[in-house]
């Protein structure tokens, strides 16, 4: 089960002087507010799911990827697969214009998901590294052939060495407490 808290105070800057943008019903019926900070300008949804690595395997179960793309859409539809590997190769061009043409090029892609990011590195040479909460997205990824570490972003040590580029998409969302991260 997973567990909501209200969020009292900004989750940057820990103003406590937000204002409501609206409400809103989400699938599983709760009724969520859609907050701004004064201060700072986030906007971040209240209340939010405490997320330990239980949680997030309880988000992201394989009922979240069979209904990805709206009811009965999988996420591995090859239609809609092909689409977004389309979008993806577009997206990795503007990355590419700032990394350093070299060699033995590096990419450490934190909350990889099923890989699909880390497909288009791999394409262009790149040396790929993943992490992945989700046991699911997790197993699909090293299916792929990709390592995958399964921990915490921030217990990961420097052992794992140097990365060209560390790519997060869709992660700040998922993060309790940004500032640390």
């Amino acid at each position: 089960m997973i567990e909501f808290i209200k969020v009292e105070k900004c989750l940057v800057c820990k103003a406590s002087n937000a204002r409501i943008l609206y409400q809103f019903q989400s699938k599983d019926n709760n009724w969520y507010s859609a907050l701004k900070c004064r201060n700072c300008g986030l906007v971040y949804a209240s209340p939010q799911p405490v997320l330990t690595h239980e949680a997030i395997n309880e988000i992201y179960s394989s009922d979240y990827y069979a209904n990805y793309y709206g009811p009965k859409q999988d996420y591995q539809d090859l239609a809609q697969r092909d689409y977004y590997m389309k979008c993806y190769e577009k997206e990795y061009a503007i990355y590419d214009q700032y990394t350093e043409k070299k060699g033995n090029r590096r990419v450490f892609d934190v909350g990889c998901g099923d890989g699909k990011f880390l497909e288009i590195f791999r394409k262009y040479g790149w040396d790929c590294l993943g992490l992945e909460p989700s046991g699911i997205a997790q197993a699909k990824a090293v299916e792929k052939g990709f390592t995958v570490l399964d921990m915490p972003f921030l217990e990961v040590n420097e052992d794992i060495g140097t990365f060209d580029f560390i790519f997060l998409d869709n992660v700040i969302e998922h993060i309790n407490d940004p500032n640390p991260f």
